[in-house]
């Protein structure tokens, strides 16, 4: 969501937030790289070859909590925190919500190929393209309900996109981390992050993506 136009909400929440500021990627001028359209186009560049030997790349690719976790803790700071409360207790508000938040008022789809766009016209010697969906933690919490819901929405949105294989989405493999690993404890998360459990499975779902 930082590739233009940058929501005001997402902006607020990265640029404005100054541990996530510090971490963007900055030029020698001092200037810091919000886009990730422009991270794609200049950093990942750069960094690849940098930092590899000269050889075809696997490109795997995802967007989701840098979405979701900028969207809910800017949610909370509004007035009416009583949305999130009412989405937890009414999944089917939830459901119908979620496809109104991602595609009307976001236009999420539209960002994630401005972003795929933008890393496979980076001139880097790409042999596959990979996208990743998100798995489900966190699994408790107040804000368990919206983050999962956000990330349902978007695995479907790339679901779709990649079985219909068509203009920027073709050829472009499926790693469903979403459909391999379903953390049923909160034991089996931390957090927004993972057990070794978790990324475990994540490995194994790479692995079998790449054979494919």
């Amino acid at each position: 969501m930082s590739a233009s136009p940058q929501p005001s909400w997402h902006a607020d929440q990265l640029q404005g937030n100054p541990k996530r500021q510090a971490r963007l990627w900055h030029l020698n001028s001092g200037v810091s790289v919000n886009s990730s359209t422009d991270l794609a186009r200049m950093y990942w560049r750069r960094a690849v070859s940098d930092n590899l030997p000269e050889r075809p790349v696997v490109l795997l690719t995802q967007s989701s909590l840098w979405d979701s976790i900028l969207a809910k803790e800017s949610y909370l700071k509004t007035p009416n925190v009583s949305t999130m409360s009412l989405l937890s207790a009414n999944p089917d508000l939830l459901r119908s919500w979620g496809s109104l938040l991602l595609v009307q008022q976001w236009r999420w789809t539209e960002h994630a190929e401005a972003f795929l766009q933008a890393l496979l016209d980076s001139g880097l010697p790409i042999e596959k393209t990979i996208w990743r969906t998100n798995a489900n933690c966190p699994v408790t919490g107040k804000e368990a309900p919206f983050i999962n819901m956000v990330s349902q929405k978007q695995a479907n949105e790339a679901r779709q996109k990649i079985a219909a294989n068509q203009g920027l989405w073709r050829d472009v493999l499926l790693m469903d981390w979403r459909k391999d690993f379903n953390a049923t404890s909160p034991g089996w998360c931390n957090g927004i992050h993972y057990s070794p459990l978790g990324y475990q499975t994540y490995i194994e779902s790479l692995w079998d993506t790449l054979r494919k």
